[in-house]
């Protein structure tokens, strides 16, 4: 999506968390992407550890256009929780859904737990493989 002035202070907020992480002696490489499609975005997911995502707007559903592609591949995602509680349900296990402020503690708790993090994967691609 378009980089909104909330998805430009969530990147700011990951990058805080990933500056503490670091001073902890952990480091992990983060990048926030606007504009990116086809082969470059595909090799920019490829790559990616855990992928987040915020809703633009208040009041929005789970943006599963965005995500859906994301479990096919297996990728951890974490996603702030949407208006739609249907969904929610549907996809929680699947992907990390937590208010849009504890989207920097999620992705530092996946990326200091391997084992958490692939279990995740593993269940976002068994939900792709049920949704087919």
């Amino acid at each position: 999506g378009s980089m909104t002035e909330s998805r430009k202070r969530l990147c700011n907020m990951v990058d805080e968390e990933l500056d503490r992480l670091k001073q902890a002696g952990h480091t992990f490489s983060h990048q926030c992407v606007s504009g990116a499609f086809g082969e470059e975005l595909k090799c920019k997911v490829c790559k990616a550890k855990i992928i987040y995502s915020d809703h633009s707007r208040e009041g929005a559903s789970l943006e599963v256009h965005r995500i859906n592609p994301l479990l096919a591949q297996g990728k951890a995602v974490v996603s702030a929780k949407s208006a739609d509680k249907f969904l929610d349900s549907l996809y929680q296990g699947a992907i990390e859904l937590v208010d849009s402020k504890e989207i920097p503690k999620a992705i530092s708790k996946l990326l200091l737990d391997d084992v958490r993090r692939m279990k995740l994967e593993w269940r976002s691609y068994a939900l792709s493989q049920q949704l087919q």
